[in-house]
């Protein structure tokens, strides 16, 4: 799970953000992680990353009024799928 966080703290450095939220989750049998960021100019950072054996995987939503609709952001999130 360390590649996961390593990547989680390059991306809240590159976009400035304080977390929000944060849970560990298993997507598709493989580890993943869900980071919500609200950066410094209030653009709003959903990213999820999942690992699938030496590969990463990473989603991201985001969105300028600084807000999301949970379930908008899930679904995209939970449409990608691993062949």
């Amino acid at each position: 799970m360390n590649s996961l966080r390593n990547f989680r703290d390059c991306y809240i450095t590159i976009f400035r953000g304080k977390i929000l939220s944060e849970k560990q989750l298993t997507a598709q049998g493989y580890p993943a992680r869900d980071t919500e960021v609200l950066s410094e100019n209030g653009l709003a950072v959903d990213n999820r990353v999942i690992r699938v054996g030496p590969r990463l995987y990473s989603l991201w939503a985001l969105d300028s009024s600084g807000r999301f609709d949970r379930k908008n952001v899930t679904t995209f999130f939970d449409s990608f799928s691993v062949h």
